[in-house]
């Protein structure tokens, strides 16, 4: 009985023993289950969490990428627009250099030109101050030539001044056109003598225009009066010289005239000695004191010569 009793709780031992053992099975196949699941959602769960980092990362690169595009077009841009700014003030700034060279040069060479016209001037003043002159004197001849009556606002300029030859035959065609000595002017007549005269005293000796030397010898009187003492002995020397030297042979009535003019205002005695003795040293210088002697003797007043 024992030993059926004995049996009887092994047979129970054993079937508990397999009861407990497939419990635990059961519960190990439960855990890997469950364990595999927790893998399984742990594993999905990180995978999601790597595409998720994965896109954020991705879409912050494309971000990143497009703000880098973006500032690399600003960038180059930007230094597009730079680099023609430069380009543009460096091209102004080239561009102005060479104007104030340019100016520099035009300077330095206004500069020459500026040195050597006052060099020129300096060295040509007095040339340029008879130009002057002469110019003037042109202008004055012209309106003279209009209003020949304008001497008397002229005459002391024209007296004053060096006139050239060739307005010689201006003043006496001014006088002839007018008919100053018919009309009655003679106050303009004796002006336009007077300055004939001074400037002009060879070419009315010579002159075969009677008319122009009866003007000086009916006008003398006025014409030696307007004259200063040293003018008249240099325009008589001068002549006393011309005649020796030219006109001897052709013109000796005319030079006894002009002396004897002279001697009626007693230039060759009283008045003034000093042109006596100047005529009287030319022709002695020339050997023609027998020619002087020959036109004293012809219009008879005694010279006194001193061979």
């Amino acid at each position: 009985m024992q030993e059926i009793i004995n049996n009887t709780w092994s047979i129970n031992s054993i079937n508990n023993f397999n009861v407990l053992n497939n419990k635990i099975n059961n519960i190990e196949n439960d855990l890997s289950s469950f364990k595999e699941e927790v893998l399984k959602d742990n594993l999905e769960n990180y995978n999601n969490t790597i595409w998720v980092s994965q896109s954020i990362i991705s879409n912050w690169l494309t971000n990143q990428s497009m703000v880098l595009w973006v500032f690399s077009i600003i960038f180059a841009i930007v230094w597009i627009i730079l680099a023609y700014k430069v380009n543009e003030m460096l091209t102004k700034i080239t561009k102005k250099t060479e104007e104030i060279s340019e100016k520099e040069r035009i300077i330095e060479v206004k500069s020459k030109e500026i040195e050597e016209i006052k060099n020129s001037i300096d060295n040509n003043i007095w040339d340029i101050h008879e130009k002057i002159v002469e110019k003037e004197t042109e202008k004055i001849i012209n309106r003279l030539t209009e209003y020949p009556e304008d001497i008397s606002n002229f005459f002391s300029s024209l007296a004053t001044r060096k006139i050239d030859e060739n307005y010689y035959n201006y003043f006496i065609k001014i006088i002839k056109d007018n008919d100053l000595k018919s009309s009655g002017q003679k106050d303009y007549i004796i002006q336009y003598m007077t300055i004939i005269f001074q400037h002009f005293s060879e070419k009315i000796f010579i002159d075969n225009d009677s008319d122009v030397w009866l003007y000086f010898n009916e006008l003398s009187t006025f014409i030696f009066r307007n004259s200063f003492k040293k003018e008249l002995f240099d325009i008589t020397s001068n002549l006393t010289t011309k005649f020796i030297k030219k006109y001897k042979n052709e013109y000796q009535n005319r030079f006894s005239e002009y002396l004897q003019l002279l001697n009626t205002w007693n230039y060759l005695d009283k008045d003034d000695k000093k042109i006596k003795e100047e005529i009287k040293l030319i022709f002695k210088n020339n050997n023609e004191l027998n020619l002087l002697e020959e036109i004293w003797s012809d219009i008879n007043i005694d010279f006194n010569i001193d061979k």
